[in-house]
């Protein structure tokens, strides 16, 4: 309560997540993460939503039950390749490329300052203008810190298995593996394992780095050109 009320008479915009069931089963949970949340570097991009405070079981308590985040505005970069919001919401191509930009600025800053994303996805992009703002800075890899998760279409295939199951720790390149296939998606509305390989199952594609712009691929009719 007294975190919550130093905010609102600063006039701060937050919103508050607090994490499931935090004195029961997921106790461990949750101390494991509010240790994760506080040893993260501060300031390592100004993109990044980190945490601005933590929700106490109490006053004289060190246990946090939630936390703090900055409201921010924006649309998901994911909406940006959805054919159908972007007719429904038109967006110049110098305006998504602008936003791609502050992406891999945000992202060789996370670096510089010894922060993997791991889990990097357009679905924690929120676009604003030419801005963007990373959210869900929880799953964050950095020292002492791994990553466990990770999303099947931006997984880097360098650290997968056969059924592309990561087996090897997220690294820079798997950052920006997904940047790569984040812009193919946001520019051409396709992600790299789009199209159809007549001579490859979709399942093996990944593996053989057989991507939409590859030989042999048919390019899918509701992508956009690549000559854009």
């Amino acid at each position: 309560a007294a975190i919550l009320e130093a905010f609102a008479a600063a006039g701060a915009t937050c919103v508050l997540h607090f994490w499931d069931d935090p004195d029961g089963a997921n106790k461990k949970d949750a101390e494991a993460l509010a240790a994760k949340l506080r040893a993260l570097p501060g300031g390592p991009a100004a993109a990044v939503v980190a945490p601005c405070g933590f929700a106490l079981a109490g006053k004289r308590s060190r246990d946090a039950v939630g936390y703090l985040m900055p409201k921010v505005a924006g649309d998901p970069l994911h909406a940006y390749g959805e054919p159908r919001w972007r007719r429904e919401h038109p967006v110049p191509g110098d305006d998504a490329v602008a936003a791609l930009l502050a992406l891999r600025d945000a992202i060789a800053a996370l670096h510089r300052a010894g922060v993997v994303i791991g889990d990097c996805n357009d679905l924690n992009v929120l676009v604003d203008g030419h801005r963007v703002h990373l959210i869900d800075v929880d799953s964050y890899q950095f020292a002492g810190f791994p990553c466990p998760m990770f999303s099947e279409r931006f997984v880097d295939p360098r650290l997968c298995d056969a059924q592309l199951v990561p087996v090897r720790p997220h690294d820079t390149d798997s950052d920006w593996f997904a940047f790569a296939a984040m812009a193919l998606r946001t520019l051409l509305g396709v992600g790299p394992w789009g199209g159809v390989a007549r001579q490859c199952m979709p399942a093996q594609r990944a593996l053989r780095r057989a991507s939409v712009l590859g030989d042999g691929i048919v390019y899918p009719r509701a992508a956009r050109p690549p000559a854009i």
